[in-house]
C-alpha cells in the first residue's frame, strides 16, 4: 500500500498547535547519507530538481524546508523521508 505524500498545503491546514508536530529532516543526517553515497549537491541538485544553493543552505541548517522539499530530498537520497529526521536524544 502506498501511503500518499503530506503537502505543504495539508501541513499549513494543520491548526498552528499541530504544525510544530511536522519534524524537519535533520541537516546532519542529510549530509551524511549524501556523502555516504558520495554524491555532489550537483548531482543531488538534479536528482530532486531542487538548486545546489538551496540543498547548500538546508545542509548547514540556514534553511528550512518544507515536508515536500524533505520529501524530494529523500526520494534523491534513496531513503525513507523519516531516516533524514533527528533522532531523539541526539
Amino acid at each position: 500500500m502506498k501511503i500518499p505524500k503530506p503537502s505543504a498545503a495539508a501541513v499549513e491546514s494543520l491548526p498552528p498547535s499541530l504544525r510544530h508536530v511536522v519534524p524537519r529532516v535533520s541537516n546532519a543526517a542529510m549530509r551524511a547519507r549524501r556523502h555516504e553515497l558520495r554524491m555532489t549537491l550537483a548531482e543531488l541538485s538534479g536528482l530532486t530538481g531542487l538548486t545546489e544553493s538551496m540543498l547548500s543552505r538546508i545542509e548547514t541548517g540556514g534553511r528550512r524546508p518544507s515536508i515536500e522539499v524533505q520529501m524530494k530530498i529523500a526520494r534523491g537520497l534513496g531513503v525513507p523521508v523519516h531516516e533524514l529526521f533527528p533522532r531523539p536524544g541526539a
